[in-house]
């Protein structure tokens, strides 16, 4: 049996392995007392002190010690330590994660723990296509669950402020910085490179088959600090944290600043129907483009509402919102004063423009009856839907009352219906309201002055001289 060699001493240039420890290292370093005191000095160990069944059969040199800070049983490298391959941390057992797993203590440099990737910058001359020379990556990743359970979490957390004495002094809690790299220099031809993107990406939901749900995406959750509580009778109450989102300023002029962009998840009954998508993009301190702006445009996200193609901004709610006692939400209100450089349009509000009164006449369609005039300016009504309503009849139902629409200005009749129908008839002997259709509809209604102001006057008519022919009203009807 081997016999402990000792000594108080050992100075050397040498030290060789045998690899005859016993375990599945090749070189063993502990403390003596882990020596079995059935055979003390004798190399063998005792097990319960030093388990050495966790040493893996690929392990070179095994350094014994403990988690537990203050036990003697750390192992502690006072210089730098450079490691060529992979540097792995792990706990032997699950009871003790609680505890600090990769510890940098700072105490002796106030500049704090780093961590750092070294740069490439030895003086050597990179070949620009040399892609190798970009990637000096740092990961860090929480352990992924195979079989069952929660994923790991990666926190970043900075430190507390200390314990302020001193009036109007208070120590900053420690900041939290991302930082992406600076495009590289060009020179000679070479452009100026990209600068690094900062990004952050909530996981997908994880797919389900059979008869389970899916899993939600995740939560991307960025929350400004609250101010301090106010504890004492004569403290100041404070504001809480602010968020700011900056874009990039351009270099210089006739350049653009960086756009910030907010892309909503697609929506497949909205988003297909309607091509909206949120997306919102900022770029020189004002808004660039914005496909569809929709608040609360439905209750029920699979049955979306008739929002037409042109609309741009839409906030939902009704006019009758009596007939929600519960308190829903129906009215869209803007508290001050709501002024537009357009036209104002509602569907349900319309602007009636009188073109005719009264009349009743035997005139024939050789020398029609004007029953009025009218000025319409497109300008003053609101443009989308214009409409020539009438109220006509006739004193025999064998006979027809007709009414025309005739532009003065122009000199023209107007179309009242499609192809190139320009009366509105009945046969009925009780007043009946007939309507043309919309005048503003582009390319269709001949005669109509879609864009600037004309005068109008309405012809009317019957088929015979003793037949008569009475107008109750006629107006130009014009709404959203």
């Amino acid at each position: 049996m081997a016999i402990d060699f000792r000594a108080s001493q050992l100075q050397t240039n040498k030290i060789i392995s045998s690899g005859s420890t016993g375990t599945g290292a090749k070189l063993l370093i502990y403390d003596v007392t882990a020596s079995t005191s059935s055979f003390p000095n004798s190399g063998i160990i005792d097990t319960l002190i030093f388990d050495t069944g966790s040493i893996g059969t690929d392990v070179f040199l095994f350094v014994s010690g403990g988690v537990e800070t203050g036990s003697y049983g750390m192992s502690v490298f006072g210089g730098t330590i450079l490691s060529s391959g992979s540097l792995s941390v792990a706990l032997p057992e699950p009871t003790v994660l609680d505890r600090t797993q990769l510890y940098f203590s700072a105490a002796p440099d106030t500049r704090g723990a780093f961590v750092k990737v070294l740069d490439l910058d030895d003086g050597t001359d990179y070949i620009v296509y040399d892609q190798q020379s970009t990637f000096q990556d740092i990961t860090l990743k929480a352990g992924s669950v195979v079989v069952s359970g929660s994923g790991g979490w990666t926190k970043m957390m900075s430190g507390n402020g200390g314990l302020s004495s001193v009036e109007f002094e208070g120590h900053a809690g420690g900041k939290i910085i991302l930082d992406a790299g600076d495009g590289g220099d060009g020179e000679m031809a070479g452009n100026g490179g990209t600068g690094g993107v900062i990004q952050i990406t909530a996981g997908r939901g994880g797919a389900v088959s059979d008869v389970g749900m899916s899993g939600q995406g995740g939560y991307i959750n960025i929350t400004a600090g609250d101010a301090g509580t106010v504890l004492g009778e004569i403290g100041i109450s404070n504001q809480g944290g602010g968020i700011t989102l900056t874009a990039g300023s351009p270099s210089g002029p006739g350049f653009v600043a960086g756009a910030m962009t907010f892309v909503g998840g697609m929506n497949p009954s909205l988003d297909e129907q309607y091509n909206s998508g949120t997306l919102v993009e900022w770029g020189n301190s004002s808004i660039q483009r914005m496909r569809k702006f929709l608040i609360n445009g439905t209750a029920d996200l699979q049955d979306p509402l008739a929002i037409p193609q042109d609309v741009f901004f839409y906030a939902s709610g009704t006019i009758t919102s009596s007939n929600y006692p519960d308190g829903h939400a129906a009215v869209s209100m803007f508290g001050g004063d709501l002024v537009a450089s357009g036209n104002l349009m509602s569907t349900k509000t319309k602007t009636f423009s009188p073109v005719a009164g009264y009349l009743s006449t035997t005139a024939t369609s050789s020398n029609p009856e004007v029953a009025g005039q009218a000025m319409l300016s497109m300008h003053e009504v609101p443009n989308r839907n214009v409409f020539l309503r009438v109220v006509l009849s006739t004193t025999d139902d064998q006979e027809v009352a007709t009414a025309m629409l005739y532009n003065v200005t122009s000199g023209v009749y107007v179309d009242m219906e499609s192809d190139n129908i320009q009366t509105l008839t009945t046969y009925n002997t009780t007043p009946t309201v007939l309507e043309s259709w919309n005048l503003v509809t582009p390319g269709f209604a001949g005669g109509f002055n879609v864009t600037g102001s004309s005068v109008y006057e309405l012809r009317v008519f019957t088929t015979t001289g003793s037949v008569n022919t009475i107008l109750g009203s006629a107006m130009f009807v014009c709404s959203a």
